[in-house]
């Protein structure tokens, strides 16, 4: 995946809400029902766009270690409000712990988009995709959603500023994001910690660890 240097403006019903791999800079209603959306030059792996009418924002923003602000973005159906709220709380969480180990994150934006596709997570150029069926897990599944949000957000280090070979090495970036994540999981909530948080009553249940 070689690094490009992406400019767009985007033409969409003013229904939509965009979620975009670079910052929008400016927006212009026209006449017929359609809005133009302009957005900061991106460099990245990959330039990614999703778009709904039922998408609902909701934003967090947080400092970089080196003092720069961050503005996280997830765009997501209300009826999905616990785990958009969530994950945004998890990047923040991973954010210093990444930038410790791996360098400054470069941008002044991530954003994550509900999508629907056939696996749970894809990594993008300052955007990842969230699969409809991970925004919808019961709330007991929370330590799943921690991993895979933050083993998506590990990729802007393994797939985006490090590139890979992505259809002959795809190891070079998914070994990195899994042994890494993993890293930071034991960290913070120590070895063999559990994906399934049970209530009390059932905690004796079994989980994945």
């Amino acid at each position: 995946n070689e690094a490009g240097v992406y400019t767009a403006q985007i033409r969409t019903p003013k229904s939509q809400t965009i979620a975009c791999s670079a910052i929008e800079t400016s927006r212009v209603d026209e006449v017929d029902g359609k809005r133009i959306s302009t957005y900061a030059p991106f460099v990245g792996r990959d330039f990614a766009v999703v778009a709904s009418a039922d998408f609902r924002e909701f934003t967090k923003t947080v400092t970089q270690p080196d003092g720069r602000p961050l503005t996280l973005r997830c765009c997501a159906f209300a009826r999905h409000q616990h785990y958009a709220i969530a994950m945004l709380d998890m990047v923040a969480e991973a954010l210093p712990v990444f930038s410790e180990w791996l360098g400054a994150y470069p941008y002044e934006q991530f954003t994550i988009a509900e999508s629907f596709f056939g696996w749970n997570g894809n990594e993008c150029g300052g955007l990842v995709l969230i699969d409809e069926r991970v925004m919808g897990m019961p709330h007991l599944g929370r330590g799943y959603v921690e991993y895979l949000i933050s083993h998506e957000f590990c990729h802007q280090w393994w797939y985006n500023l490090v590139g890979t070979n992505g259809f002959a090495e795809t190891f070079v970036d998914e070994g990195m994001a899994t042994h890494i994540t993993h890293k930071y999981l034991d960290r913070k909530h120590g070895r063999n910690n559990s994906m399934l948080d049970w209530p009390g009553e059932v905690a004796w249940l079994p989980n994945i660890r």
